[in-house]
Formats: structure tokens, C-alpha cells, sequence
């Protein structure tokens, strides 16, 4: 009974979640205004907001993120406008700029806005996940403008905490590169701020050893951060693949790549696990590097390939989410009924297992071996022989042929059936037969249930 309402519960919520997804509309809760923007389309959703493409009445295009909540107040509204408040004092031209942000409200609850500068590219991680490799004068390039704007940001007195390949903008201009944008500032604090970031907001290969930990943060973690981004672009794979940041990757002439030495030792000394051994300032970096920030002296002939590169903007609603959905609630629903069938039916070894009682030690007894005074009530354990066998039955008489006798059908002797059929409590060996008192093969002896 317990079975059957399991499996009735499972496959009603599973129908009822694939109407659901099937049936939702995925823009009828797209406001089509927020303040003065008009809202033209939206964008994959990020961890803490919501993210929409925007026109001004200018035809000026920009991208507007609001909160996921519908209704935030107090301290929720208050973080989320802190990005706008950290990018109003930040002017850089590798720094996303900021158009507007304030309180607004929607659909007749009140929330927050921060309007963005509109970059017409693509992030780091969709290029690297699109298959683009950098060569070392262009992956140098972006760290140096990275750099530079982590500079400025530092200088302000706020580090950013999500330096990754996801949060730096690439735009082209033909085969060169044109702009390098640090965006997403919504987890930034000023320094000496309390608050920590949690590994909901963290990036798991990008952190910093101190971030992980929850350790008081300085500039010092965003320069971490970016030298794994380094090492990924010149190497083509991340140096940390999980949490762990307890030892070092292999650098990057040791896997064979054609890199200098000197950009060598910048990204494995931006890698140092201990934060007083790492690079201190970001404009260090920069000197560092080996090349200026975009901006500077203009780069020829950056190789970069647009056509079948790029992965389409995943879709809001897809039929391999909702089946790939079905497929785990259904195998966690038959994985539940072969446990419950298996607690049902146990095996009868362990059965015989369970009911046999654990064998008891053979009793010691007192012999008086007759030497001394002093030997007599010496315990010695009276355990049989190996070599006993259990007594033979003397042979039936042998019946003359020629004697003509009649037995009775009573009289004909009915074999008996065995008495014992269970395994030795010692050495664990089936027995079957009318009794035994030790063991015929570790020689032990039994308890008295198997006696004949």
C-alpha cells in the first residue's frame, strides 16, 4: 500500500511539473517599461537579478538589470543598489559604464533599477566554451586592460570579489580587438566592509584561497582571481578544477606552451596561495605584463574567428531540460522501489545467519594431574581431538535369498529425514544430517540444538 501511494504521488507531481513548464509562457512577465527605458527583450537571468535590453527615447540602447524578487525591501533593495552607487564613482574605459539607477516601481511593488552601458560583444567564457584560443600577445592585451581597471577600482577603495572569464566583455573591430570591459559589479564591497562572500556567489574556480576560507578580503583577491583568468586564456584550461586551493598548478612552459618567462613567472606569482607572497597592486601588473592597456600603442593582426565559434543565447524554455527532468524523478522513483522491494525479501543465508545463536566457548574444566599439590585445579580446555569421528552404526544383517519372508508393509523401514540443516556457528560450512556433535570439518563442537 505504502508502494502504491509513492508511486501515485511520483507520477503526479511529475505530470503536473511537465504541463507546468510546457504551458508557461516565458515573456508574460516582461514589463515593457521600466522608468523611461522600453523594454525590448530579456536576457539569461543571473544569479542575483534580472537582466533586460532597454531603449532610451534618445534610440540609445542600454542594458537594465532589476532584482529577482518582486518585492525587496530593506537590506535586499539596499545591496542590490550598491552596484550603482560603486559604478557612479568608477570612470574607466575598461570599466562598464553606468547610466542610471534608482528606486522604481513595477507591476505596483517597489524595487530598484541600474541601467548599463549597452557592449555589443562577448564574455571571455563564451569565447573559450565557443572553442577561440588567444595567443599570448592578445591574452596579455586583455590582463593588461583588465589590470588596469582593477587599478582604478582599487584606488577608489573597492575590490570587485568575481573577477572571472563570465565578467569580462571582449567587442572586435575586424580582426582587432577593440574594447575590454570589467562588468558585473553586484557582489563588489568597499574595503574593510564585514560582509562575506558566500560560495553561492563565488565562482568555483575563480576564487581566491582567502575568499573560500572567509577571510578578510583585499585587492590582493582580485588579482588571484585574474591570474587564473591568464592562465586559462594562454594555456586553454582552468588551473583550479574545484574548491581545492591547496596546491599549485603545473605553469605553463611545464605543460608546453610558448610563452616568455617573464609572463610565466607574472601568472604563477599572481597564483601564489598566500596572499603576502602575491602581487600587491594591480598597477604592478600592468608594468608587469609586458604590453599597455588598450588605449595605448594600437595592436596589428589580433587573430580572432567569428564563424562557428559562438553558441547560441540558451533558450529560456527547452525540451531537454523538461526530459532530462522526467528521466531523474523516474529513476529516482525505480530506485526507491528496488530498495523497498530488497528490505521485503531478505536472503535466507543471512535468515539462518540471524537465528543462529553465537556458538559458546568450550567449558574448561578442572584435572588433577597427580604431579603436585600445586598442579591440582589447573584449567585446562577439554576440546576433542581432530582426529574423532563420530561413532558407525553397526552394519543391518544381510537377508538369506532363499528365505521366504513376507514383511508387512508397516515393517519396511522409512529412511529418516535429516534433523540438521543449518551452517556451523564456527566455521560457517552447511551441515545436513540427523545430528552432529562437533563439527566433521573445523572440528569444534556444536550446541546442543545439533546434537542427534
Amino acid at each position: 500500500m505504502l508502494l502504491l501511494s509513492l508511486l501515485i504521488v511520483a507520477i503526479v507531481v511529475l505530470l503536473g511539473f511537465i504541463v507546468f513548464v510546457i504551458t508557461k509562457k516565458p515573456h508574460s512577465n516582461v514589463p515593457s517599461r521600466i522608468e523611461h527605458y522600453k523594454i525590448l527583450r530579456e536576457l539569461p537571468s543571473g544569479g542575483m537579478s534580472r537582466i533586460f535590453i532597454g531603449e532610451r527615447a534618445d534610440g540609445h540602447t542600454v542594458v537594465i538589470k532589476i532584482p529577482l524578487e518582486r518585492n525587496p525591501r530593506g537590506e535586499t533593495l539596499a545591496k542590490f543598489l550598491e552596484e550603482g552607487i560603486l559604478l557612479s564613482k568608477l570612470r574607466h574605459p575598461h570599466i562598464v559604464g553606468l547610466d542610471e539607477y534608482g528606486r522604481t516601481k513595477l507591476n505596483g511593488a517597489e524595487t530598484g533599477f541600474v541601467a548599463l552601458e549597452y557592449i555589443d560583444g562577448y564574455t571571455l567564457d563564451r569565447l573559450v566554451k565557443g572553442g577561440k584560443t588567444f595567443s599570448e600577445q592578445e591574452a596579455a592585451v586583455i590582463v593588461a586592460s583588465v589590470a588596469d581597471a582593477l587599478a582604478a577600482v582599487h584606488r577608489t577603495g573597492v575590490y570587485h570579489r568575481d573577477v572571472s572569464t563570465h565578467n569580462i566583455m571582449i567587442t572586435y573591430e575586424g580582426d582587432k580587438v577593440k574594447h575590454v570591459k570589467l562588468i558585473d559589479f553586484g557582489i563588489a564591497k568597499w574595503e574593510g566592509n564585514g560582509d562575506y562572500t558566500t560560495k553561492d556567489m563565488m565562482k568555483e574556480h575563480y576564487a581566491s584561497p582567502e575568499q573560500i576560507k572567509r577571510e578578510t578580503l583585499d585587492g590582493c583577491t582580485d588579482i588571484f582571481s585574474l591570474g587564473v583568468v591568464f592562465y586559462e586564456l594562454v594555456t586553454g584550461h582552468r588551473a583550479f578544477q574545484s574548491w581545492n586551493r591547496k596546491i599549485l598548478p603545473f605553469d605553463p612552459i611545464s605543460l608546453g606552451v610558448h610563452i616568455s618567462r617573464q609572463k610565466n613567472k607574472l601568472i604563477m606569482k599572481m597564483l601564489e596561495l598566500n596572499p603576502r607572497k602575491r602581487i600587491q597592486l594591480a598597477s604592478d601588473v600592468v608594468r608587469t605584463v609586458g604590453v599597455p592597456p588598450l588605449g595605448g600603442t594600437e595592436y596589428e593582426g589580433l587573430p580572432h574567428t567569428r564563424k562557428g565559434v559562438f553558441k547560441k543565447e540558451s533558450r529560456l524554455f527547452s525540451f531537454k531540460k523538461v526530459f532530462f527532468t522526467a528521466g531523474v524523478l523516474m529513476s529516482i522513483l525505480i530506485v526507491m522501489i528496488l530498495l523497498y522491494h530488497r528490505e521485503e525479501r531478505p536472503s535466507p543465508r543471512s535468515a539462518v545467519k540471524e537465528s543462529t545463536p553465537v556458538a559458546k566457548e568450550p567449558e574448561r574444566v578442572k584435572i588433577n594431574s597427580g604431579k603436585s599439590n600445586e598442579d591440582e585445579g589447573t584449567l585446562i580446555e577439554q576440546i576433542p581431538k581432530a582426529t574423532q569421528k563420530p561413532p558407525k552404526k553397526p552394519a543391518a544383517k544381510a537377508l538369506n535369498p532363499q528365505q521366504n519372508i513376507r514383511i508387512k508393509p508397516s515393517q519396511y523401514k522409512v529412511p529418516k529425514k535429516p534433523t540438521v540443516r543449518a551452517s556451523c556457528p564456527n566455521c560457517g560450512k552447511f551441515l545436513v544430517g540427523e545430528g552432529f556433535r562437533y563439527c566433521p570439518y573445523c572440528k569444534s563442537s556444536l550446541p546442543k540444538r545439533f546434537w542427534p
